[in-house]
């Protein structure tokens, strides 16, 4: 704007002479550049040059090889319209998104910045004392969509419950409509880890539902150790039989990647790709499951003590379930936590004559095939970390200069790193920096183990991301390789 404002005494004079017929007065001499224009330009090459000195200043530098754009809000408003009324939304309900991953480091990132003196808290936070929102992945209002004429008006109501619903809605309203509207001082952010995994809609149900917020916080780790972390948490009551759990939660799960189509086990784990995994739920203890995979089996007829003690659970076939059932189970993403569901259906291609053998290898499928694929495997563990598929896929609605990826080694080794972590952050979401105490970087969230990781599960882990972890090398540089 002040680059403008330079220019805009010469741009009007110019119209002015347009206007006169473009002539001049006789014996007036044809205007030409003076001394204020060459001060004009000469201010302006000045103003360049600041900000190029500024923009190499505050830099953030997250991912190897992007430089990200310091955040700068155009409006603290946003407004749209459900028939005759007008909505107004606060930009600060969210500024940003954490999107995962999982056991990654999200909760220490959601407790630094709720310490950020601007930083107001989420509803669920507030209420229950939870860090996760899970509104896109679980509380959209779907069903709402009927009652509206267009698209542009569902989504206008999907804004207005989020943010009034979410966050502290007039509390921000009030920040935001302060003075000019131009720019707000408070923020507030939604951190749901799962999101990261639903990369075939969640990208662009947000960039439709929320067109103000172009900020994605991701924090990746070592997906081996992620997935036994997970797995830790979920199901600490197993005590010493943990590993083997594990161990058995694992070669289930292969077999799920191999039957979806991601990869060809035959070569690397013939004993996996010779026989189905039998009916072991172990690892999927009922008050281990999700909310709505406890819904869903609830719906089915299970309770907490069939489902546990796997007494009178069926083979479920689709031929068995009503269309409503069937909805239920495709809605809530529940496949792999309905008993027998999915193992009754390769049993039932096994009777059709369907060659159940795996026929593809990592890389070999297009990114449509391979979305295809990640959607179908729906793994509780080791879906989770090929990020590499889950991020090329975000990739296609935000680009890469709109991440920050942080290192879980990085929030995990020391408070100084953490610390470092954290004031590239700010810098990257454009808060104030203020001084923090060194007793925020303590570690949130955590759990020893109760027994560690058997090696051959290691092992097997290590050799099934080798590829995914090269490939996740070419999207955020070298530094990930070896994450």
């Amino acid at each position: 704007l002040k680059w403008r404002a330079l220019l805009i005494g010469d741009e009007r004079k110019s119209k002015r002479t347009k206007a006169t017929g473009g002539s001049h007065p006789e014996g007036t001499p044809t205007a030409r550049p003076g001394p204020g224009m060459a001060f004009r330009l000469a201010a302006v090459v000045l103003a360049l040059c600041c900000v190029v000195v500024r923009r190499n200043h505050i830099a953030i530098i997250s991912t190897p090889g992007v430089e990200h754009r310091r955040y700068s809000m155009a409006s603290a408003i946003h407004t749209c319209r459900i028939g005759n009324e007008t909505v107004t939304i606060p930009t600060s309900a969210p500024r940003f998104v954490i999107i995962g991953a999982m056991k990654a480091g999200t909760s220490s990132l959601f407790r630094y910045l709720l310490d950020h003196p601007d930083a107001v808290p989420t509803l669920n936070w507030s209420t229950k004392n939870s860090t996760e929102i899970h509104f896109f992945d679980l509380k959209f209002p779907w069903a709402a969509r009927k009652r509206f004429d267009s698209d542009d008006d569902f989504h206008c109501h999907v804004r207005k419950v989020y943010a009034q619903t979410q966050y502290d809605y007039p509390t921000l309203l009030a920040d935001a409509t302060n003075g000019t509207g131009a720019s707000s001082r408070l923020f507030s952010f939604d951190k749901t880890p799962k999101y990261i995994t639903d990369a075939g809609r969640l990208p662009r149900l947000l960039r439709q539902v929320l067109p103000w917020m172009d900020r994605v916080v991701v924090s990746l780790r070592n997906p081996v150790d992620r997935a036994y972390s997970q797995f830790n948490f979920e199901n600490r009551r197993l005590g010493s039989s943990l590993a083997d759990a594990f161990h058995v939660r694992v070669k289930e799960e292969i077999v799920f990647m191999a039957h979806a189509g991601l990869i060809n086990i035959t070569s690397a784990f013939p004993d996996e790709a010779a026989s189905l995994p039998s009916e072991d739920f172990s690892g999927l203890y009922w008050e281990s499951l999700p909310e709505r995979a406890r819904e869903a089996a609830t719906f089915l007829g299970h309770d907490n003590k069939s489902w546990d003690e796997g007494k009178d659970i069926p083979l479920y076939k689709e031929a068995d379930l009503d269309s409503e059932q069937l909805s239920a189970i495709a809605l809530l993403g529940v496949q792999d936590y309905v008993p027998g569901y999915y193992f009754a259906k390769v049993q039932q291609e096994k009777e059709n004559g369907a060659d159940s053998s795996p026929k593809f290898h990592w890389n070999s499928l297009d990114a449509f095939q391979e979305a295809a694929a990640f959607t179908k495997i729906r793994t509780a563990y080791l879906g989770r970390g090929l990020y590499a598929i889950q991020l090329r896929q975000w990739l296609e609605q935000y680009p890469i200069g709109n991440f920050f990826v942080a290192n879980f080694d990085e929030l995990d080794r020391t408070e100084g790193s953490a610390r470092n972590v954290f004031v590239k952050l700010l810098h990257f979401l454009g808060l104030r920096e203020y001084d923090v105490s060194d007793a925020l970087f303590r570690k949130h969230n955590a759990f020893e183990y109760v027994v560690p990781m058997h090696n051959t599960t290691r092992r097997i882990l290590q050799e099934l991301y080798r590829s995914q972890n090269q490939r996740l090398e070419s999207v955020l540089g070298k530094e990930w390789k070896c994450i």
